[in-house]
């Protein structure tokens, strides 16, 4: 699955916000069977740690995994750590031979705009119970709903 993102994200909006957000308009089971490739100009400015946020967090969406394809920002974060390969020209060849390169290579294509994303806050126990700071909790359908606004509370 590719997941397009794109958009300058707003003042005080972070990558768990884009996954939330995602997971909020597309439902927890978005991801159940595919393998998620997170790519698109949002993604290519964000930091190694907000990549690794998203890319950890994309389970809570059903994805096996989340991935980002290696650029410079992987590359300098990998240079010189302690189990970083010895040889990094080789290793980033390598590397980007796994670029995705076609969007017709993916089963599914989510496009997700962050321009106008808020910030998420959650109001129960699951990530699918997670609403923008700027909105009201929903109110109460059922049992479920419930036990969370209970175990929150």
């Amino acid at each position: 699955m590719g997941i397009h993102v794109h958009g300058k994200l707003p003042h005080g909006v972070f990558a768990k916000d884009i996954i939330m957000g995602i997971i909020a308009r597309e439902g927890v089971a978005f991801g159940t069977g595919y393998a998620a490739e997170f790519y698109g100009d949002t993604i290519e400015a964000m930091s190694m740690e907000e990549r690794m946020t998203l890319c950890n967090m994309a389970v809570e969406g059903g994805a096996k995994m989340g991935s980002i394809q290696p650029d410079q920002t992987t590359f300098d974060y990998v240079a010189g750590r302690k189990y970083a390969p010895k040889n990094m020209d080789k290793a980033i060849a390598y590397w980007k031979q796994f670029y995705t390169d076609d969007e017709s290579a993916f089963d599914r294509i989510v496009d997700f705009d962050v321009s106008d994303l808020a910030p998420f806050v959650s109001w129960g126990t699951n990530p699918g119970m997670a609403v923008p700071v700027d909105k009201p909790f929903p109110e109460i359908q059922n049992d479920d709903d419930q036990k969370a606004y209970d175990y929150v509370a």
